[in-house]
């Protein structure tokens, strides 16, 4: 069983950050963003606010600045390996950090959303977290929310629900059922250096991501 990579973020959280700063220009003259290839292109008008500030690119990639969090997003993946359209949200991450080295920084996160297939998914993650009590019948459906504590003060969290989804076979479109996972690796980082640390840890974390997802496909599936 071969989990897909569908979403991957950077979050990085501040007491200070300002999002009116948050615009194409400011991106590109810090070297926050590399020297714009294709791609770069807008998808939409940029908002930007005070409270808010929001990017959207052509290339999938999602760049969101509020008073409390950074976060850098890029969808659309497709695959279950850490390509270069993957690094590209965590060196933004690490750039806006290094420009701004004197926020005062408390903590980061790097996120993932994956997907496998599962047949009767529903039942069998009712099977698996559902227990027993007459609160039970007629249980359609339920998610799970984990946490573990990993070594060097990291907490993964992981949501694990069911979603419709679709494959293609034959050159024709199939429904599916899939179970899908929202991992959080979630670190304290009371200032610049441990948060560039933390961001670097990305690659680490989406392969201990990936090999839960894939674990725990098999254990349902049996």
């Amino acid at each position: 069983m071969i989990p897909v990579l569908v979403e991957v973020s950077s979050v990085v959280v501040a007491k200070a950050h300002n999002p009116s700063i948050l615009n194409h220009d400011w991106l590109i003259g810090n070297g926050v963003l590399p020297d714009v290839p294709e791609g770069w292109e807008l998808a939409e008008p940029p908002f930007a606010t005070s409270p808010l500030s929001r990017i959207q690119y052509q290339n999938d990639l999602r760049i969101v600045l509020d008073s409390d969090r950074l976060v850098v997003t890029i969808q659309q993946l497709g695959h279950n390996t850490f390509t270069g359209r993957e690094r590209i949200v965590m060196d933004i991450a690490r750039q806006y950090v290094k420009v701004l080295k004197h926020l005062p920084y408390v903590a980061s996160g790097n996120n993932f959303k994956s997907a496998i297939e599962c047949e009767d998914a529903e039942q069998k993650l009712i099977s698996v977290f559902g227990g027993t009590g007459r609160w039970m019948e007629n249980l359609g459906a339920l998610s799970a929310k984990l946490r573990y504590r990993l070594d060097g003060g990291c907490l993964r969290n992981v949501e694990i629900a069911t979603r419709k989804g679709e494959k293609f076979e034959d050159n024709e479109s199939k429904g599916v059922d899939t179970l899908f996972f929202s991992g959080n690796y979630h670190r304290e980082t009371p200032g610049k250096d441990s948060t560039l640390k933390a961001i670097s840890e990305a690659s680490s974390d989406l392969r201990d991501f990936l090999t839960f997802v894939t674990k725990f496909g098999e254990d349902i599936r049996g």
